[in-house]
């Protein structure tokens, strides 16, 4: 896990402008800016992980993220770019 962790760091912007498309990368630093601003999704997987729990597939705790997730989620103002 560490040497992943460390390749994904050395993954620096000049290696991402060889393999993205600029208009990618400018979606992409809007998204790493925005989240460094804002607790939006820390806030949302506080949430989901205190309210809920383990939420293996099949078990309860899954039916119950479900329930969560119709709760919270489908009349929340979060908007999910599409790339």
């Amino acid at each position: 896990m560490f040497k992943v962790l460390v390749l994904l760091l050395s993954f620096n912007d000049l290696h991402a402008q060889e393999l993205f498309e600029d208009d990618f990368l400018k979606i992409v630093a809007t998204l790493r800016d925005k989240a460094l601003t804002d607790s939006s999704a820390y806030d949302i997987t506080e949430s989901l992980t205190t309210e809920v729990g383990p939420r293996l597939g099949g078990s309860t705790g899954d039916a119950l993220a479900v329930k969560w997730a119709v709760t919270n989620l489908l009349n929340s103002t979060i908007i999910i770019p599409s790339i």
